[in-house]
């Protein structure tokens, strides 16, 4: 692996969406790192963060409530157990803490295989001063399928789908994976938080593939098996981690399932959003 500065954003202003065009190397991109600094530029600055294959967003952080997307993706790579930084942000589109180091790679974009160009674009809120920012690219060689085939590759895709719930209670989300592998999912929620003894107000979240149990824990016991793990629970977020034995394996498997559910259950009236990390063909998912 290795580094490459991207071309500079344009344009980094206040109340405006910074938009990068990656070049389209040879490259199989990893990892974009942000850096910024000005009068006042934090990650609070950054509204909303996206990767888009051509027209199609692919990997999406939108500010949630009171939570601007730069935060929000903070609480994403923190709870991973990543290095937090107050001056930059990662998009990690391959996996670092896999045991398997050939594993680590799998979801990078290879740009050898899309007929259309990458875009990165950062929404910096209204309220930054002076902004500054640029982004760095990891990278890596090719993957190797053909070029002919652009869905020959697994790319990581973060989906966006929010969620209001007006009373507590058990409640089926229609989310529609389409076939991709499920890696891990976020609820970012409004309501009160979870402990080490107690839990929180998302009370348990359970997943069915063809009526059999694929996941049924309740907060506080996924908070021990999460730190068992080396994760770090987030205040106000629920993270179900499929491969959290860093092993990709455990991701869930939804092509040929004849029925899916994604059940989450709540203790009062809730909002806010899930994001679904998943393996994907570059065209199947997007926000």
């Amino acid at each position: 692996m290795f580094q490459m500065k991207l071309p500079d954003f344009n344009p980094v202003a206040a109340g405006q969406t910074a938009t990068i065009k990656i070049p389209k190397w040879a490259l199989t991109l990893l990892a974009i790192t942000l850096r910024f600094s000005g009068g006042t530029m934090t990650k609070a600055n950054i509204e909303s963060i996206t990767l888009k294959i051509g027209t199609r967003s692919k990997w999406h952080v939108p500010t949630v409530g009171a939570l601007s997307g730069g935060t929000i993706l903070d609480k994403l790579n923190k709870q991973m157990g990543l290095y937090d930084d107050a001056n930059r942000l990662t998009i990690n589109l391959w996996d670092p803490l896999q045991e398997v180091g050939a594993l680590k790679e799998i979801g990078g974009w290879d740009m050898t295989k899309f007929s259309d160009d990458v875009y990165l674009e950062v929404k910096i809120k209204s309220d930054a001063v002076t902004p500054v920012m640029y982004a760095n690219a990891w990278l890596t060689g090719p993957q190797g399928a053909s070029a002919e085939d652009p869905n020959g590759q697994l790319v990581t895709a973060l989906i966006v789908q929010p969620y209001s719930f007006s009373a507590g209670g058990r409640f089926n989300i229609p989310f529609e994976p389409k076939g991709a592998l499920v890696k891990r999912l976020t609820m970012i929620y409004t309501g009160a938080d979870g402990t080490a003894t107690t839990n929180g107000n998302i009370s348990k979240f359970d997943i069915k593939k063809n009526g059999s149990i694929q996941w049924e824990l309740e907060d506080q016991e996924n908070r021990f098996y999460l730190q068992e793990r080396k994760r770090v629970p987030q205040a106000k977020a629920y993270l179900l981690d499929f491969c959290g034995a860093d092993n990709l394996a455990g991701a869930l498997v939804t092509a040929g399932a004849q029925s899916l559910e994604f059940a989450p259950t709540l203790t009062a009236t809730d909002n806010g959003v899930i994001f679904y990390e998943c393996l994907d063909a570059p065209f199947n998912l997007s926000n």
